[in-house]
């Protein structure tokens, strides 16, 4: 079953990482960056290595 919900798995775990590394809950102003985040799983086989990257390359975790 977790299998067919790989998206929304990863979906939570980013949420999860906004609030650790922002130090808020994420917002829906963070839909956009988490979606973009979800297609990187994807597109990467959901291996968390190219996820993390991008995470924290993206300009709302390097402008915190």
């Amino acid at each position: 079953k977790l299998r067919a919900q790989k998206d929304q798995m990863v979906g939570s775990m980013l949420e999860s990482m906004i609030a650790y590394s922002l130090s808020r809950e994420s917002e829906f102003t963070d839909e956009t960056y988490i979606e973009q985040m979800v297609k990187v799983a994807r597109d990467n086989g959901y291996q968390f290595k190219p996820i993390l990257k991008a995470f924290i390359q993206h300009e709302k975790f390097t402008y915190k």
